[in-house]
C-alpha cells in the first residue's frame, strides 16, 4: 500500500510539473507584440485557431488544463474579434468542471465581459449591460485566493471605467484602486508586476480619454511617474516596449494638458509631450519598423506634439530660421509633422486597403491639425488611386 501510495505520489507530481512547463512554455511561445499580428487579422486569427486546435490535442482528458491554456490564448488574442469567443469557451469548460461561482469560472466570465463579449442588437459592445454583469459577479464572489481577488476586480475596472457615466466611472476607479492595493500585498519585486501596473494603467486611461480635464490629466501624469513606470524601470530595460507603451500615455496627458493652459506652462507640457515622443518613435521604429498600429499611434502622437508646438510658436511670434532653432521655426516644425502623417496613411493603406476607418481617422487629424498642408478628400482619394498602381 505504500509503495502504490509512493508510486502515485510520484506521478501526480510528474503530472504537475509537467502542466506546470506547458503552461510556461504556452505564455512563452504566445509573448508576442500583438500589435503587429493583429494588423493581419487574417493570419491572427488562422494563427490562434491553430494553435486552440494544438491546445486540445496537448490536454486531451485534462480540462482544467486546458482552460489554463484557452485563458492564456485569450489574454493574447485580446481584441474583439477573438478574445471574447475563447473565453467564453474556457468559461464554459471551467463552470461545468468547478461550478459557475467559483473563483476562476468567475474570472473567465469576467475576462468574456472585459474583452467586448456581451452585444446588442446591432452587434456593437452593450455597456450598461456589461456593466450589471460585471457587478453580478461581485456579489457572487466568495473566497479565493488573493491574487483571484485582484484579476476580478481589475477585469470589473475595465468595464467600468469604459462607462459613458461618470457614476459609474467612479465606481471603477474604486475597483481599481482596491485591485492595486490587494496585488501589492503579494508582489516581489522583479516577479510578475501586471497585477500591480494594469489597474494603474487603465485608471490611467480613464483619465485621459474618458475624464480629460486638466485636474485629471495631472493625475494621470503623477500615476504613471509616480507608479507604474518606477516598477517597470526597476525590471526591464528603458527601450522595452511595456515602457515605451507606458511612456506613450505620459506623452499624450503633457499634450492633453497643454491644451488646457496658455504661455510658458502650455510650452512646458508641449516640451514634455514632444521630447518623451520623439524617444518611444525613435525606439519601436528601431524594433519593430513602422508598419503597425501602435508605431502608426506613437508616429501620429508625435506629429501632433510638433503641430502643437508650431500653434505656441506662431501665437507668441517666435520663428528662428537657423540651423540651432530647427525645433523653434513652425514651418520646419509643420512640415515634419506632415511628412509623419504621410507616411503614417502609406503604411496604413498598404496593410489593410479594405478597412478605411484608420485611415480616414488619421487623415482627419491631419487636416484638423495643419489644414494648409493636408490634402482635401479629393485629393487623398486621388492619392489612394496612385498607391494602388503600386505592387
Amino acid at each position: 500500500a505504500t509503495a502504490i501510495s509512493i508510486y502515485f505520489a510520484i506521478d501526480a507530481n510528474h503530472q504537475l510539473v509537467r502542466n506546470e512547463k506547458l503552461l510556461l512554455f504556452a505564455k512563452d511561445a504566445l509573448t508576442v507584440q500583438r500589435e503587429i499580428l493583429e494588423q493581419h487579422t487574417g493570419y491572427w486569427k488562422m494563427h490562434s485557431s491553430l494553435v486552440k486546435a494544438r491546445v486540445d490535442v496537448l490536454t486531451e482528458g485534462e480540462v482544467l488544463l486546458r482552460v489554463q491554456m484557452y485563458e492564456l490564448l485569450g489574454g493574447q488574442s485580446n481584441t474583439q474579434r477573438i478574445s471574447p469567443e475563447i473565453y467564453k469557451e474556457a468559461y464554459q469548460l471551467a463552470s461545468g468542471q468547478v461550478g459557475k461561482n467559483h473563483p476562476m469560472a468567475l474570472i473567465l466570465e469576467a475576462k468574456h465581459i472585459a474583452t467586448g463579449g456581451v452585444l446588442d442588437e446591432n452587434g456593437e459592445i452593450d455597456a450598461e449591460t456589461s456593466v450589471r454583469r460585471m457587478q453580478s459577479l461581485l456579489e457572487r464572489w466568495q473566497g479565493g485566493l488573493p491574487e483571484q481577488h485582484a484579476e476580478l476586480l481589475y477585469q470589473v475596472a475595465r468595464v467600468e471605467l469604459a462607462s459613458p457615466k461618470a457614476e459609474v466611472r467612479k465606481v471603477g476607479h474604486e475597483h481599481a484602486i482596491h485591485s492595486e492595493e490587494i496585488a501589492r500585498t503579494f508582489y516581489i519585486e522583479g516577479e510578475d508586476e501586471k497585477p500591480v501596473v494594469q489597474p494603474i494603467g487603465r485608471r490611467v486611461w480613464s483619465l485621459i480619454f474618458q475624464e480629460g480635464d486638466a485636474i485629471s490629466l495631472t493625475k494621470a501624469i503623477a500615476l504613471l511617474n509616480e507608479q507604474a513606470l518606477p516598477i517597470l524601470q526597476k525590471k526591464y530595460d528603458p527601450a522595452d516596449i511595456r515602457i515605451l507603451k507606458t511612456m506613450a500615455y505620459l506623452a499624450i496627458a503633457h499634450l492633453q494638458r497643454s491644451y488646457h493652459k496658455n504661455g510658458a506652462e502650455q510650452l512646458e507640457d508641449i516640451e514634455e509631450a514632444l521630447r518623451v515622443n520623439e524617444f518611444v518613435v525613435a525606439e519601436i521604429v528601431k524594433q519593430s519598423g513602422d508598419g503597425y498600429n501602435i508605431a502608426w499611434q506613437v508616429m501620429n502622437n508625435l506629429a501632433m506634439s510638433l503641430s502643437a508646438k508650431a500653434r505656441w510658436l506662431e501665437t507668441n511670434n517666435i520663428n528662428q530660421t537657423s540651423q540651432e532653432g530647427t525645433n523653434q521655426n513652425p514651418e520646419m516644425l509643420k512640415q515634419r509633422a506632415a511628412s509623419i502623417w504621410w507616411r503614417i496613411m502609406q503604411q496604413v493603406h498598404f496593410k489593410d486597403p479594405s478597412d478605411p476607418a484608420p485611415h480616414v481617422w488619421y487623415l482627419n487629424t491631419f487636416q484638423a491639425e495643419i489644414p494648409e498642408l493636408a490634402p482635401s478628400d479629393e485629393e487623398h482619394a486621388e492619392w489612394q488611386k496612385k498607391m494602388d498602381w503600386l505592387p
